[in-house]
């Protein structure tokens, strides 16, 4: 049997900034995508990719819209990359038996990232 978990190309990108006398950071919103009129079907072994442009450093969080419609345990990994066919400047995981079923958004809070404003990089 395939794995195919379904995805749908609505990705977040948040920086993080602190405000003066609030330890805590807060997200503001660096990327969106809304434009989607398909999913892609992903199988074992699979590899999408999508390019971005950040307008501020760092990224900090990555949230990715995806469906699941059967059982799996296989995990769900997301990188960041520089070159597209390039090492990985991060890559994080969920096992596939946390990831919701159906259309849910899935959300990573990463280490801090910089990238450089203005240039190219994937997820």
């Amino acid at each position: 049997m395939r794995l195919k978990i379904g995805i749908v190309i609505l990705i977040l990108f948040l920086s993080s900034f602190t405000l003066a006398g609030n330890p805590s950071p807060d997200y503001i919103l660096d990327q969106k995508q809304e434009s989607s009129s398909l999913e892609e079907g992903v199988h074992t072994r699979v590899w999408l990719a999508q390019s971005f442009i950040p307008s501020m450093t760092p990224l900090t969080k990555i949230e990715v819209k995806i469906d699941k419609p059967r059982l799996t345990n296989d995990p769900l990994v997301v990188s960041i990359r520089k070159e597209l066919n390039g090492s990985d400047l991060t890559s994080f995981s969920i096992p596939g038996d946390d990831v919701p079923f159906f259309v849910f958004w899935v959300g990573f809070d990463i280490p801090d990232i910089e990238v450089n404003v203005g240039e190219t990089y994937y997820i």
